[in-house]
């Protein structure tokens, strides 16, 4: 949507001021740019890049229109369901992502590190070059109005980008990708071209990299690879293996402690992080409540609420062998009661032949404090 946006409102730019293809192109191109905040947060900075390329002087006969403005409208309009979202929740996912995790922020060589190292293994060396090389070219096509809008699309989005991932210890180097996206068109409307034998190459070792990717999450066997030090808790592509049974468990744990007529929210299930309890609830679909219980607070926290589940009267409780059992859940009631394990069950996540995943789905219950 990001790219769409882009192309549309260049040629909207290069059309004349006024007229239906750019007034079709702008309301286009602004609709995308709200479908990219909407899918994204870093989305909303490309709202702030497109009106400072519309107001940028080559641009200013089109920025008399009203064409530019209403495209941008449109997108804010996308945007607002999320936004009432999340002012009606306190803007969890804003605290989240630059507060309760930011506590041990600051600038420092390993962000720097960080950010510089991981652009030479994200993109290959070779790309991350041809990368500085596309920057200059924007640089230099500056001057008319598609050079400005992938200008503004580039340094907009780069400098809170940038800023973040140089204070954040959060902060992944793949956070300034949106930035870069401008790269690629500025490279193509170059007049100077890199030697053909490396671009060649940069996209041959990009092909192998991305296939070596593919094969490893999605052919099981893969894993016979793997040297002797492979840990599999802190292999991300094993989250695509044994869910469906998992969530088939703990589906049937909570049928079997459901009783007829018992209220939405009598019987909840909750895991100790998002990456768990957003699994189920996609999986289920709204079948079951899905309570959090992450460390550091999060936007999924308020989907359904501590304060509500942990007053439920049975809690099915999903892990993994990479959190606890199961919390000392506090009551909120105004009786002393407590949680105690009713009964437990595993379930293993095999990988040809090898234990990737351990879960423990446990039905914890409410019982009144000795």
């Amino acid at each position: 949507t990001w790219t769409g946006a882009l192309g549309l409102a260049a040629a909207a730019l290069g059309s004349s001021p006024g007229s239906a293809r750019a007034s079709a192109a702008f309301a286009a191109g602004g609709l995308l740019a709200g479908v990219a905040a909407a899918s994204k947060v870093s989305g909303l900075l490309l709202l702030v890049a497109l009106p400072a390329a519309y107001l940028a002087p080559p641009s200013r006969r089109h920025a008399r229109t009203i064409a530019p403005w209403a495209g941008l409208a449109a997108g804010v309009l996308v945007v607002v369901p999320v936004a009432v979202f999340e002012a009606r929740a306190g803007w969890p996912m804003l605290r989240h992502r630059l507060v309760d995790t930011q506590v041990a922020s600051g600038l420092s060589l390993r962000n720097v590190g960080a950010l510089v190292g991981g652009q030479l293994v994200y993109l290959s060396p070779i790309a991350a070059g041809l990368a500085v090389l596309a920057a200059r070219e924007v640089w230099r096509g500056r001057r008319d109005t598609v050079g400005r809008l992938l200008l503004a699309c580039l340094l907009v989005p780069l400098a809170p980008l940038l800023a973040l991932c140089l204070w954040s210890r959060t902060a992944e180097p793949h956070w300034i990708a949106p930035a870069l996206l401008a790269l690629a068109p500025a490279a193509a409307r170059a007049s100077w071209t890199p030697p053909r034998r490396l671009v060649i190459a940069s996209c041959a070792l990009a092909a192998v990299l991305v296939a070596g990717v593919h094969a490893w999450a999605l052919v099981p066997s893969a894993v016979r690879l793997a040297p002797a030090s492979y840990d599999p808790r802190l292999d991300l592509t094993n989250e695509l293996y044994g869910w469906p049974r998992v969530v088939e468990a703990a589906r049937e744990e909570a049928l079997a402690t459901w009783s007829p007529g018992a209220e939405r929210g009598e019987v909840v299930l909750a895991g100790p992080h998002w990456v768990i309890c957003a699994q189920l609830e996609a999986a289920l679909r709204g079948q079951w409540p899905v309570g959090c219980d992450t460390p550091v607070r999060d936007d999924f926290d308020t989907w359904w609420p501590r304060g509500r589940w942990q007053q439920a009267d049975a809690i099915v409780w999903v892990s993994d062998a990479r959190f606890e059992p199961w919390p000392e859940v506090p009551s909120y009631t105004p009786l002393l009661t407590t949680y105690v394990p009713l009964r437990s069950r595993e379930v293993r996540v095999v990988r040809d032949a090898r234990t990737v995943r351990v879960f423990t789905i446990t039905v914890l219950v409410r019982r009144a404090r000795a």
